[in-house]
């Protein structure tokens, strides 16, 4: 579960009125994207729409938990350590 600051992010959330379910921005191993133009070079015609929010700072990316096992399975690690 993520919770991002970005305000446009979280402006889409209270417009809709509950969760976005969604997959990081970039491929496994490749570097996260920082803009909409980068998304859509990663992923081309596979997306039906980009929300451009702005630039964002980057940084380091999200760990990520498989909690679907006992104990849970570190996918991949990031920001945060277990």
């Amino acid at each position: 579960m993520r919770l991002s600051a970005h305000p446009v992010a979280r402006a889409l959330v209270t417009a809709l009125g509950g969760p976005i379910t969604a997959p990081s921005a970039n491929p496994t191993g490749r570097e996260p994207p920082t803009t909409a133009a980068e998304v859509v070079a990663y992923f081309g015609d596979e997306l039906a729409l980009v929300l451009d929010g702005g630039p964002t700072p980057g940084g380091v990316p999200s760990t990520v938990l498989d909690v679907s096992v006992d104990p849970p399975r570190v996918i991949r690690a990031g920001a945060v350590r277990i």
